[in-house]
């Protein structure tokens, strides 16, 4: 049973990422909501809603990770704060550590995103929305 938690968690300049259980992700729903309410008055560059939603529907790993790099420059406060809430980490041990920059950042959140599968996770949610609706075949039965 051990071995199945070392795959579940990666240790990268000191700080412990780990796949996160649905509770988690129930409890961070808030936050995000928090989050991306302060993000779009200030990354978003004055794109409507509609606008932002066309952009993440279309999202892949690599443009996640743009989006979290320009956010890291237009609100830093607001993503350190989420990622010290989602990687369950002291903020003063992810922000002081001499280990860890900009670019080593970065890699955490890739290494959570790989982790938690979340690349595969949007391409599955993309697949969900394009399921149509099954469509009531007439048999020809009258009331």
């Amino acid at each position: 049973m051990d071995n199945l938690s070392l795959a579940n968690s990666k240790t990268m300049y000191g700080i412990k990422i780990r796949k996160l259980p649905i509770g988690k992700y129930l409890e961070l729903t808030k936050k995000i909501n928090i989050l991306g309410k302060d993000l779009l008055e200030k990354g978003f560059n004055n794109k409507s809603i509609e606008e932002i939603l066309q952009d993440l529907s279309n999202i892949n790993k690599d443009e996640l990770i743009k989006l979290f790099n320009g956010l890291l420059n237009t609100s830093p406060d607001l993503v350190i704060n989420f990622m010290v809430d989602v990687l369950e980490v002291d903020k003063d041990k992810l922000i002081n550590n001499d280990e860890i920059g900009l670019y080593e950042l970065i890699e955490i959140i890739e290494a959570f995103i790989e982790l938690n599968n979340l690349g595969k996770l949007i391409e599955k949610f993309k697949k969900l929305i394009k399921i149509e609706p099954m469509k009531i075949q007439n048999i020809g039965y009258k009331n």
